[in-house]
């Protein structure tokens, strides 16, 4: 049976958490805080050690979130929504950027979730209606 090691130390239990993904400072200081009631200069020494380490990174984190959300057909507006609620401040600007980079497009991302949603709210004759609408625009 696999016995679980409680983590007495903010450093090992911060260095378990980041072996299994990573985190953004913001979600770190969340959970150091919640876990071991840290002062805040605590919290800052210990993450300022990680990111010299370059264990804690929050551009890289948001650039390999754009990049999976964007494959996982989810929108720029969304993308941003998401990245405010882990910390991390974006324009949607960066976003077509990190698109255009990977040649992802956005536009037919655009175009298959409204091809999803038509077929999922719409009855044929409304559907047929609508496409007809819609490759003329």
């Amino acid at each position: 049976m696999r016995r679980m090691k409680k983590n007495k130390n903010p450093e090992s239990y911060l260095l378990r958490l980041l072996t299994k993904k990573d985190y953004t400072s913001f979600e770190i200081r969340g959970k150091l805080k919640e876990k071991f009631q840290l002062e805040e200069k605590d919290i800052e020494e210990i993450l300022e050690k990680y990111k010299d380490f370059g264990y804690v990174d929050d551009n890289r984190y948001k650039y390999s979130f754009i990049v999976s959300k964007l494959l996982s057909k989810e929108g720029p507006y969304l993308i941003v929504q998401k990245l405010k609620l882990k910390g991390i401040d974006i324009n949607i600007d960066e976003i077509y950027e990190v698109a255009e980079k990977n040649d992802i497009s956005i536009t037919e991302n655009a175009r298959m979730l409204a091809k999803k949603k038509i077929r999922q709210y719409l009855g044929r004759s409304q559907r047929i209606e609508i496409k007809k609408n819609f490759l003329n625009f």
